[in-house]
């Protein structure tokens, strides 16, 4: 699959409202394991902006060691960036999504992640009803510029974000198979 909005859309229209998609997906370490390496995000902020009910939800690492026993974390929402964690071994996403009846395939969603800065930001700022106008200003001045400049500046957003949040939350919560 290389189109892989496209195949969203097929999985909306193939559906009936209650008609679960299961996606089993590798995620990080899974060199020449298809075209995509998938960041569990990209599921979570299309399904749920897309108004479908997400199940579960799973990361899910395999160590290289083939004897070496896998770890299987709930992933609650996502969190900041993780570019702090190391993931050693091979990482897959196992996610579940009901469709409902408001169901839609084509919202054009935006990252969790800067999407929550955005919001944070305008909280900080003047608490008047000024808040819509600055965050269409914001967004639409971010987006216009080049993609070089974006890139360049995502780091600074995150490290203020840091700042202004504190420490951060790993979105995984580790599952005891063994009761």
């Amino acid at each position: 699959m290389f189109n892989v909005p496209k195949a969203f859309e097929n999985y909306n229209k193939m559906l009936k409202v209650g008609g679960r998609v299961i996606h089993s997906l590798p995620s990080a370490g899974c060199l020449d394991h298809g075209f995509y390496m998938f960041s569990p995000t990209l599921l979570y902020d299309y399904y749920s902006q897309n108004r479908w009910e997400i199940e579960d939800f799973f990361m899910i690492n395999v160590p290289y060691e083939s004897y070496s026993p896998w770890t299987i974390y709930n992933y609650v929402e996502p969190g900041p960036s993780l570019e702090d964690v190391e993931f050693r071994g091979r990482w897959g996403i196992f996610f579940i999504a009901r469709k409902r009846e408001d169901s839609t395939a084509g919202i054009d969603i935006e990252q969790h992640f800067f999407k929550k800065l955005w919001q944070d930001k305008l909280l900080k700022s003047a608490g008047n009803n000024s808040n819509e106008i600055e965050e269409g200003v914001l967004r639409k001045l971010f987006s216009r510029l080049p993609e070089k400049v974006r890139t360049a500046v995502r780091p600074a957003l995150i490290k203020t974000r840091r700042l202004i949040l504190g420490k951060k939350k790993i979105p995984f919560v580790k599952i005891d198979l063994i009761r």
